[in-house]
């Protein structure tokens, strides 16, 4: 039996006419990207070749011209006495491409450590301290201490410890530079560690500068352990009865209050000799270390000895005793307070006006925390919050809502604080 083989599906199909070679690739590509309206054709125009876009030659570079420096240099030094900081850098990189590795002045250099310390910029301060290095300029001991300051203000604490370890001397303004710039940075076991070492090298000497900068890093690191050790390095070293004596004391008295031991601040404040019991900077930390705590009876019984020594009162104090006057119910005091104020011509800043009208509001005075309101020169939203809460607390909505209102014309954006009043 023959079997018959039937011919192959695809012999009787028409075959279809081959796309040119040139226009495949072209065609593909307008397939998928051309419009649903238009349809495929078997011939595709050839693409245009892209028009070439004239060429940008790059900005040219600025020739070196030592005889620019000088004029350069003074003009650096000229901005950066008159705060102008970032024209003072700006004339460093002429500088710069003027003179290439040639070294600067050294008043230059330091107007340029203080402009980049000034404005915190990282990159300008490692231009500036590369510029130092490379061009062979002789760092002092001076020098030395600006570009330390520099690195710590513009928070490269690696650089800074590299570049103090690498100082070939040091003096007691390189270590409170040092511990200074560590307390400020967040740091102030590291400054106190720091202390240490240079207690151990000096013999068992510091300077005051020091001694003032170590008691505040033992302040924000919250030792009252290493702060009575300090205050035994400080009687060891004899700063007490020295100029730098009341700094010192008033360094003591913020620690031991800030670790929450007002009997030994309160030793420290009655130990103070006779001259330094005239200047106001010991009482007012005193009474700020007793209104932290609360201790408002004694707050108020140090405020009237105070005044019985006729010591000059200052914005500060009476912002601090308003919180006082205001806790105890001592209107009348803090009328004579304000009164005394205005009769030495000492106007109150932001915060004594906001504490003056919060006192007035709490005691229902509220003509007279409007006066207060209305002559401040300048307001924020505590001081709006503090004249709409009282407002508010003593039944007068309308004048609520119509300070609320004119809050709200002047610009000021209000916080969470105001949707409670």
């Amino acid at each position: 039996m023959d079997l018959q083989l039937a011919p192959p599906p695809h012999a009787n199909l028409r075959l279809l006419p081959r796309r040119p070679k040139a226009a495949s690739a072209s065609a593909s590509t307008s397939a998928v990207t051309a419009a649903p309206s238009t349809s495929c054709s078997s011939s595709a125009e050839p693409l245009k070749p892209r028009p070439r876009l004239p060429r940008q030659s790059p900005a040219p570079r600025p020739r070196p011209n030592p005889a620019r420096l000088p004029a350069l240099c003074a003009a650096i030094e000229r901005h950066a006495a008159a705060g102008r900081h970032a024209e003072a850098l700006d004339l460093f990189r002429l500088a710069r491409a003027a003179a290439p590795f040639t070294p600067l002045p050294a008043r230059t250099y330091h107007a340029l450590l203080r402009a980049a310390a000034a404005l915190r910029e990282p990159g300008a301060a490692a231009a500036v301290a590369w510029h130092v290095e490379s061009s062979g300029f002789e760092l002092d001991l001076y020098t030395h201490n600006h570009v330390l300051r520099m690195y710590l203000e513009c928070g490269m604490l690696a650089e800074a410890r590299q570049a103090f370890d690498g100082m070939p001397d040091r003096n007691g303004v390189t270590w409170g530079i040092m511990m200074g710039g560590l307390v400020d940075r967040g740091r102030p076991r590291a400054a106190l560690a720091l202390f240490r070492e240079m207690w151990a090298e000096a013999g068992g000497d510091a300077p005051p500068r020091s001694l003032v900068v170590a008691v505040r890093a033992a302040a924000s690191s919250g030792s009252a352990r290493a702060g009575r050790q300090l205050h035994c390095c400080v009687v060891k070293a004899g700063a007490c009865g020295d100029v730098a004596d009341r700094y010192l004391t008033c360094a003591l008295l913020d620690m031991y209050s800030k670790c929450g031991r007002i009997d030994e601040a309160r030793r420290v404040f009655d130990g103070l000799p006779r001259p330094h019991r005239t200047t106001v900077v010991a009482w007012n930390s005193m009474l700020a270390a007793y209104v932290l705590h609360g201790h408002s009876e004694e707050a108020l019984e140090l405020y009237q000895k105070m005044c019985s020594t006729h010591v000059a009162m200052d914005q500060f104090t009476f912002s601090t005793m308003l919180g006082v006057f205001s806790r105890l119910g001592l209107l009348e005091h803090a009328k004579q307070a304000h009164a005394g104020l205005i009769q030495r011509g000492l106007p109150l800043d932001i915060v004594g006006n906001t504490a003056l009208v919060d006192l007035y509001c709490k005691w229902g005075r509220m003509e007279d925390a409007r006066n207060v309101f209305e002559r401040m020169p300048r307001r924020n939203l505590i001081s709006w919050n503090a004249l709409i809460a009282g407002y508010g607390y003593h039944g007068m909505g309308d004048k609520a809502i119509e300070m609320f209102e004119r809050l709200i014309a002047e610009g000021a954006v209000p916080n969470h604080v105001f949707r409670s009043c």
